[in-house]
Order: structure tokens, then C-alpha cells, then sequence
């Protein structure tokens, strides 16, 4: 049996997750007031601010740590700003031993080091500095530089949001939306999400527009979730610039645009987000929104796969594996989908399971295939759970277990899975796995005979040739016969031609029975071959000529007219 390797998009949801943040007091919140006149010269105001620095001011220490965290009218310099947040905070100053804690949780200009850093955290946290209290829950939520207890996690992230702290409530919103450490509250998370987002925090913005996207305490509204993304992308938000971007592509919330898609895509890609770097690959290389262009789409794939970016690695295996936009290379192909698969992208799993299932670009391990497939089944997914039948009706890399094989086939057909239900359909007819039901046999291969599975449609062509289950009918078979051999299925193409032979629900025509050996006929059905040839004896050589050039013809046609 042939395998399909899979093609796959993706929705771009990334969940928002608790975090740390800079140090207190950005740079635009210091007050030069009385230093300088408003508009004065900042070289004078810097000056001014270091020498009441020097006179141990710990506002003007603090301010002058900033200025060197962030780079602002000086040389950035982490060592220097960890100097002067230091100075402050020996002096007792909460602001400044919050800093200094964080320099030592991001190892900036000192080594990491996270007791040190929960040593000046509590002593600023204990003064009542709420960014400091936002940051030890996070700190005992982890257990990074305390012991681990949710307990006083919770005690100080309330203490922070009591306070109207912004990151405590966004951390303690995760905490609600995932359920960790807290019972599981989406519409608490919402409400923190709310009061944060609109006090301006970025990852409150969009972390509440995932929420109405997915109507998750809130009732599900498009466009209000399109209302926070723009919000938080106008920020630089990268996730939220990528949301932005889907909802322009998809026409989610917002009147389909393509460029904005493209505008929003780029800037999040120019950031390095490597998201978007894989979603504008994905628009190059599919040409739905854009001509195609597989060299500007492979372009995008490579910086978010150095990103390690699981769907870029794995379309760019597929690349590889269809040899379009790059050299057709199953080994190539192997390597990134096994990139892809370590990360668990499920797609990249499963056919990374076919080519060793096949022993393409890799040696053949059935053993391995089935390691793969089998957690992806377990979730659900319907092509691992098809696939994982396979496996066990095969007996690949497994003993035979035909009630495994009925197991796994069941769970896909009933979702739907065509090729599911046509294996169910034949375990049924056969006995095998199962009590032998030709009833129900015929119900799962109608069922995926009316999807157009080509393999249904002549096992079905078949029980009405043989009478089973069904009064026999060779008019009937001859339909569904055709239906599969116009997609090219070789088993109905002989069949079908057997029925021009014999004259089974059609008048006897040798030519149109001989065209149609000749599309069956290929190495691997070496049975269809000497029929082509039997049939060639019987013709004149015009006849024979028609009916070759009827094939090309058909074949040319993409089986669209074949006679």
C-alpha cells in the first residue's frame, strides 16, 4: 500500500506563560525635575544625576543603574548598573534590592545566581515593593533560590496584585488559566488578565485575546480578541503580532487582508520570532495568498528552523520528500522530520513512522515507526490511529494482532477516516479481529467508498461481482470498479479491464479492455502485464496502436478521459 506523507497548517495560538520582568522603574519614569530645566541638557542632567549618586541619594543610584541596564545617554553597562543598584540596596533601599535580585536571577553583569538574588527579593519584598513580591511567588512557585511551597507563592503574588501590580496579576492569570498551584479558574483568569491589560501590560493584552478567541471564560468574540492583539502588537508584543497576522490571513474578527497578514508577519519575523518566520514560509510556499515563491518560503523555513521551530523543520522536510523547492532527499527529509518529531510535532511523527515504515531514506524499523505512532494515536490523532492498525493488521514491527488492528481502525473509521473505515470494512469480511459481519463490512467500506477512497470503491466493486451481502450486480461493480480506476488504482484499472474482457456488466470490448491493463500494468503487478499481453494476440495492430494511444492519452489527461 502506497503512504501519503502528510501536509499539514497550523492555527497560531502560543499560550502566554508567567514571567519576570526588568528591573523597577523604566527609564522614561526618571524624574530629572530639579536637577534640570525641562529640555535642558542631558549631559549637565546625567552629570547632576551621578554626583547625588555618589552622595549616596539611592534615587539617583537607582535612576543611574537604569540608565546603564537599559543603555540610555550611556554606554549600556550590566556591571555598572548591577554597581549602583548594589549601592542602593545596601543602603536598605526596597527598589534597589529588588534590582539588584533580578540582576542576579538574569545574570546580568553578575553571575547567576538565584539564592542570592531571593536574599535581596525578600529583604525588598519584606519592605512592601510590590514588583519584588511579584517576583519571590514566582520564585517559590519554582523553587528557584527557595524551597519550593505554592503556599507562599501565592502569599506574596496576592500581596503584589493587592497592590495593583500588573506582572503579579499576568502571573497570577497563568497560574488561574492553567490551574497550577491555584484550582483551575478561567474566568479569574480573565478578570486578572483584564485588570492588567488595561493598564497597558503586553502579555495581559494578548493572553486576553487568546481568551475570547477561544472562549475561554468569556464568550467567544473575534474581534475583541483582535482588539487586544492590537493592542499588545503596538507594543512589540512578537505572539501577538503573529495572532494579528492569522486573524488578517484568515479573516478572523477583521475583513480578510492579505497585506496586513504580510505586514504583521514581517514584523514579528524582523524581531527573529521564529513563529512568524515559519508562517510566512508557509504563505510562500502555498501560494494562497501570494504567487508562490518556494526559494522566498524556503528562506523563512531556514531562520525559523536554526530557531529550532518544530512545523519550519518539518515543512522543510517535506520539501525534501515532495522535491519541490529543494533536491528530493528521503534521508534529508528523515533528518528534519526527526527534528521536528523530538519536539513532538505529531505530523512530523507520523511521517517520519511511514519512511521507516517503507525504509526510505533510512533503514527500515518497524519497531520504530510503531514508538511514534503510538502516543499520537493515543491522543487521538486519527492518521496515527490508522496507521497503528496497519501496523498490527501487517504484523510490522509487531506480532499479528488483528484485535489491535480492529481497536485502533474502529477509533479512526468512526471519526471519519476513510482509510480507516475501508481496513474495518475487511477485517469485518474476513473474520479477522473480529466476528466475521459482511453487514457491517459493507456499511464501513460505503462509508469510505462515498468519501472517494479509491480502494473502498473497488472492494466495494467487488461484493457486488461476487454477490456478497448484496445481490450480485456486475453493472454495479463495473461503477464503483470505474470510479476507482479514474484515481488511478491499479487493482480496479485490472478489474475494470477484466470486466471489457469478459463482458461483466458491459458489452465485451478488447481494446478498451487492453488500455486499461496497459494503466494497470507496472513491475509491480507483473500479473497485468501478461494480461496486456494475452489480450495484444488476440488485436490487429491498429488496434493495438488506438488502444496505446488511448492510454497515454488517458494518462496525459490526469485520467479525465479515458475512453
Amino acid at each position: 500500500m502506497k503512504k501519503i506523507l502528510l501536509l499539514v497548517s497550523f492555527a497560531l495560538i502560543m499560550h502566554p506563560v508567567a514571567s519576570l520582568a526588568y528591573p523597577d522603574e523604566p527609564t522614561g519614569h526618571i524624574d530629572f525635575k530639579g536637577i534640570t530645566p525641562l529640555g535642558g541638557d542631558k549631559s549637565k542632567s546625567l552629570q547632576a544625576l551621578r554626583d547625588l549618586a555618589e552622595k549616596g541619594n539611592t534615587r539617583a543610584q537607582n535612576d543611574l543603574g537604569q540608565l546603564y541596564f537599559f543603555g540610555d545617554v550611556v554606554e549600556q553597562d550590566m556591571a555598572e548598573a548591577v554597581k549602583w543598584y548594589r549601592k542602593a540596596a545596601e543602603k536598605g533601599d526596597a527598589q534597589g534590592q529588588s534590582n539588584l535580585g533580578l540582576m542576579y536571577v538574569q545574570g546580568n553583569g553578575v553571575a547567576q545566581d538565584y539564592a542570592e538574588a531571593a536574599n535581596w527579593i525578600k529583604q525588598a519584598a519584606a519592605q512592601g515593593n510590590a514588583p519584588a513580591q511579584a517576583h519571590l511567588g514566582m520564585m517559590y512557585l519554582d523553587g528557584q533560590g527557595v524551597v519550593q511551597n505554592v503556599g507562599y507563592a501565592l502569599t506574596w503574588i496576592n500581596k503584589a496584585v493587592a497592590q495593583g501590580n500588573t506582572l503579579a496579576q499576568y502571573n497570577l492569570a497563568t497560574m488561574y488559566q492553567t490551574g497550577r498551584g491555584v484550582r483551575q479558574s478561567y474566568n479569574d483568569a480573565r478578570r486578572l488578565y483584564q485588570q492588567a491589560a488595561e493598564k497597558g501590560h503586553a502579555g495581559a493584552q494578548y493572553a486576553l485575546g487568546l481568551l475570547y478567541k477561544s472562549g475561554l471564560g468569556v464568550r467567544q468574540d473575534y474581534a475583541e480578541a483582535v482588539t487586544w492583539y492590537r493592542l499588545a502588537a503596538d507594543q512589540g508584543n512578537a505572539d501577538a503580532r503573529v495572532n494579528l497576522a492569522y486573524a488578517y490571513e484568515k479573516g478572523q474578527g477583521v475583513i480578510q487582508d492579505t497585506d496586513d497578514a504580510l505586514r504583521w508577519y514581517r514584523l514579528a519575523a524582523a524581531t527573529g520570532d521564529a513563529k512568524a518566520q515559519a508562517s510566512l514560509g508557509a504563505i510562500y510556499a502555498s501560494g494562497k495568498l501570494v504567487p508562490q515563491n518556494l526559494p522566498e518560503a524556503l528562506k523563512w523555513y531556514r531562520l525559523a528552523a536554526a530557531k529550532n521551530d518544530a512545523s519550519a523543520q518539518f515543512y522543510l522536510g517535506n520539501m525534501h520528500a515532495q522535491g519541490k523547492g529543494l533536491p528530493q532527499s528521503d534521508a534529508e527529509a528523515v533528518k528534519w522530520y526527526r527534528l521536528s518529531a523530538a519536539q513532538g510535532y505529531t505530523t512530523a511523527q507520523i511521517n517520519l513512522a511511514l519512511l521507516l515504515m517503507e525504509g526510505r531514506g533510512t533503514q527500515r524499523d518497524d519497531a520504530e515507526a510503531l514508538k511514534l505512532l503510538r502516543p499520537a494515536a493515543e491522543q487521538g490523532n486519527l492518521q496515527a490511529q490508522y496507521y497503528l492498525g496497519l501496523l498490527y493488521a501487517q504484523g510490522q514491527g509487531v506480532p499479528h494482532d488483528y484485535a489491535e488492528a480492529v481497536k485502533w481502525n474502529t477509533l479512526a473509521a468512526e471519526k471519519g477516516h476513510a482509510g480507516a473505515q475501508n481496513n474495518l470494512g475487511m477485517l469485518y469480511l474476513n473474520g479477522q479481529g473480529v466476528e466475521k459481519d459482511v453487514e457491517a463490512a459493507l456499511k464501513w467500506l460505503r462509508r469510505a467508498a462515498d468519501q472517494g477512497l479509491a480502494a473502498a470503491q473497488n472492494n466495494l466493486g467487488m461484493r457486488y461481482a461476487k454477490g456478497q451481502g448484496v445481490p450480485q450486480s456486475h453493472a454495479d461493480a463495473l461503477k464503483f470498479y470505474r470510479l476507482a480506476a479514474l484515481q488511478n488504482d491499479g487493482y480496479a484499472q485490472f478489474n475494470l479491464a477484466t470486466s471489457y474482457e469478459q463482458g461483466l456488466g458491459v458489452k465485451p470490448d478488447i481494446p478498451l479492455a487492453y488500455m486499461w491493463f496497459a494503466l494497470a500494468a507496472t513491475p509491480a503487478y507483473p500479473e497485468a502485464l501478461k494480461k496486456k499481453a494475452s489480450l495484444a494476440k488476440k488485436m490487429k495492430a491498429a488496434q493495438i496502436v488506438k488502444a496505446d494511444n488511448l492510454a497515454a492519452e488517458c494518462k496525459k489527461q490526469d485520467f479525465k478521459n479515458c475512453g
